[in-house]
């Protein structure tokens, strides 16, 4: 009965033990730092840069204009590179052979499929014109659209830079784990 009552005392302070561990700075700074990289950032509203980390998020676009037979996927690509923004905009028909942006004139990122453009976003979360050129119809024709990017809607892609932190942190936090189970004899205090 001795050695029972002995068992049940050691198993009560590995599990206070193991308590102890975890409320240590180095899990809570692992924890913050797992959380951080999962949380998107949301910082907008400027008219020709973006306050968003370099690197790769999807987001929703809306178009209204022309016909109304003509689409865009969404959500689609946003890359942020130096501050500034550009999504992918992939119309719903291989026939737009160019798109004006801000006075710029943008072509095709694609040779076959439905017409892909990268194109800047001068704004988010308010419209903004675009001008695209069709061949579907017997001459070439300028149509005006109006794009809506949505900065709600910004999600991170997750890649190997995204990653990398919570994987550092989760091994950080085993081998001091293992190492303080080790220098203690194998017994866990």
């Amino acid at each position: 009965m001795e050695k029972l009552k002995r068992s049940m005392n050691r198993g009560r302070v590995r599990c206070s033990c193991l308590r102890e561990h975890l409320t240590r700075p180095l899990f809570m700074l692992a924890v913050l730092l797992c959380v951080t990289c999962l949380l998107p950032s949301r910082a907008w509203a400027s008219s020709s840069t973006v306050d968003l980390d370099d690197g790769n998020y999807t987001v929703e676009v809306s178009l209204e204009g022309g016909s109304g037979r003509a689409s865009v996927t969404t959500p689609t690509k946003l890359t942020v590179h130096n501050g500034r923004a550009n999504i992918v905009v992939e119309w719903s028909s291989p026939n737009y052979d160019y798109m004006v942006v801000d006075g710029a004139r943008y072509t095709p990122t694609n040779s076959s499929g439905n017409s892909t453009f990268s194109i800047p976003v001068p704004l988010f979360d308010e419209p903004f014109e675009v001008v695209a050129d069709t061949t579907a119809m017997s001459q070439p024709h300028e149509i005006t659209y109006t794009l809506r990017v949505d900065s709600h809607s910004v999600r991170a892609v997750a890649d190997w830079r995204t990653l990398a932190p919570i994987v550092v942190a989760f091994v950080a936090v085993a081998i001091v784990v293992v190492w303080r189970f080790k220098t203690r004899g194998g017994v866990v205090r």
